[in-house]
């Protein structure tokens, strides 16, 4: 895991965190308007020990963190009209900036929609950091059933990481300022446990049909 000085990106990367929701919505219905009406009949759910091990959280990526769990990390779970749900997790300090999300979706077909729609949106939103804004590739990332890789970049200097996997009908996205995956490796590695928790949930579901 690489690091950076922090950089006064965070309310542009904010933008770009929330911009896969929309853009998922957009995809599946067609309109903005819609997806924006749909957005905003989500409730609120209680968060359960069993939802936040779905979730990679900043202690995954940073040991040292984890004496401060909970404390500068905030954990929600959504609701939608469909059935379909999600949770999204943000934790920031002077150093680090992560967002990530667990969108359950109706189906794997629907999952897959929602993650294009997910990294079309991480790119999208990689203008708004200013400059020389790119979302850079990263190649033999092989997590999950799909999966998307990028390392962040403003001005040819690395300042983040963007990932988006499913899992069955579950997408995960992830977005890092201040810290980056040196390579895919890593990223699989950080990623595990909330893919292989992921798994287990999908495969359970499965079963039970």
């Amino acid at each position: 895991m690489q690091a950076a000085p922090p950089r006064r990106l965070r309310r542009r990367w904010l933008a770009l965190a929330a911009l896969p929701v929309i853009l998922a919505g957009v995809t599946a219905v067609g309109s903005v308007g819609v997806a924006v009406a749909y957005e905003s009949t989500k409730s609120a759910l209680p968060v359960t020990p069993a939802d936040r091990a779905l979730v990679f959280e900043a202690d995954a990526l940073a040991p040292e963190l984890a004496p401060r769990r909970g404390a500068g990390g905030t954990l929600e779970k959504f609701a939608y009209f469909d059935g379909s749900w999600e949770l999204c997790y943000s934790f920031e300090d002077d150093a680090l900036l992560l967002v990530s999300t667990v969108a359950c979706e109706g189906s794997p077909r629907e999952a897959e929609v929602g993650l294009r729609a997910a990294w079309g949106g991480l790119r999208a939103g990689t203008e708004l950091l200013g400059g020389e804004a790119a979302l850079v590739p990263v190649e033999g990332f092989e997590a999950g059933d799909a999966r998307r890789l990028g390392r962040i970049e403003v001005d040819g200097a690395p300042v983040g990481s963007a990932a988006a996997v499913r899992v069955g009908r579950y997408v995960v996205t992830v977005v890092l300022q201040g810290r980056w995956f040196v390579d895919a490796a890593e990223a699989e590695a950080a990623l595990a446990p909330s893919l292989d928790a992921l798994r287990a949930l999908s495969d359970a579901e499965a079963a039970a049909e």
